[in-house]
C-alpha cells in the first residue's frame, strides 16, 4: 500500500523506516508499508535506476524495452526477470500474477493500468521527471521507497558533481559557439528526447 506526502514533512531518517509516506510525480500520497522485496519496473528509466541502486536482485518484471544495463537482458534470458509487456501495453494480469510489492511507472503508463493494479492492492509509484532536477529527485524518491536512500544520494551527488563540472568548463564559451544537438528518437512522427 502506498501513500504520498510532501518531502518536507518527512525527515530523511524517518524515510528509511517502514512504513513510509512519499509523494509521487502523479500528485498522489503513497504509503509504502514495508521494504519492497519484489519490484516491477514499467519503464526503462526506472529499470536503470533500480539497477544503479543495487536492487537487481529485487526486480522481478520489466517491459520489453528495458534493456539497460546489459545484465537486464541476461536476467530475462535466465528466467530471473519476466517481461510484462510493452512500455504502454502492460499485461496487467501477468503483473498481478507475479505478486509484486511495488510497481514503478513513468510517463506513458496508462492511468487504467495504474488503477487496475492499485485496485487489487499493488502499490504503484509514478515518476515522470520533466527535467534533470526532477530526475535527480525521482532517483531519491525510488531510494526512499526501496530503503536505498543513502545509495540514491551518493548517485545523485555524483551526477550533480559531473553536471557542475561540465557547466564550469563550458560557462565561458559564447553561446553562438556552443554546439547545438538534436537526438532523434523516432521518425514517424519525428521526435526527440524530452
Amino acid at each position: 500500500m502506498i501513500t504520498v506526502v510532501p518531502d518536507k514533512i518527512i525527515n530523511e531518517k524517518a524515510q528509511r523506516i517502514f512504513p513510509l509516506i512519499a509523494n509521487d510525480d502523479l500528485d498522489r500520497r503513497v504509503v509504502v508499508s514495508e521494504k519492497p522485496d519484489k519490484i516491477i519496473s514499467l519503464a526503462p528509466s526506472m529499470t536503470e535506476t533500480l539497477f544503479a541502486l543495487g536492487l537487481e536482485n529485487k526486480v522481478i518484471g520489466v517491459t520489453e524495452f528495458c534493456d539497460y544495463p546489459p545484465q537486464v537482458q541476461k536476467l530475462v534470458e535466465d528466467g530471473k526477470i519476466e517481461i510484462v509487456g510493452g512500455y504502454s501495453t502492460v499485461d496487467t494480469e501477468k503483473v498481478v500474477g507475479l505478486e509484486p510489492d511495488l510497481v514503478l511507472t513513468a510517463a506513458g503508463t496508462s492511468k487504467d493500468t495504474i488503477n487496475q493494479l492499485e485496485k487489487v492492492g499493488i502499490p504503484v509509484v509514478g515518476v515522470e521527471g520533466e527535467n534533470i532536477m526532477d530526475v535527480l529527485s525521482d532517483i531519491k524518491l525510488v531510494g526512499r521507497i526501496t530503503g536505498t536512500l543513502e545509495t540514491a544520494k551518493e548517485l545523485t551527488d555524483n551526477m550533480e558533481e559531473k553536471m557542475n563540472s561540465i557547466v564550469e568548463k563550458t560557462n565561458d564559451i559564447p553561446s553562438e559557439e556552443k554546439p547545438k544537438v538534436f537526438y532523434e528518437v523516432g521518425t514517424d512522427p519525428i521526435y526527440t528526447v524530452g
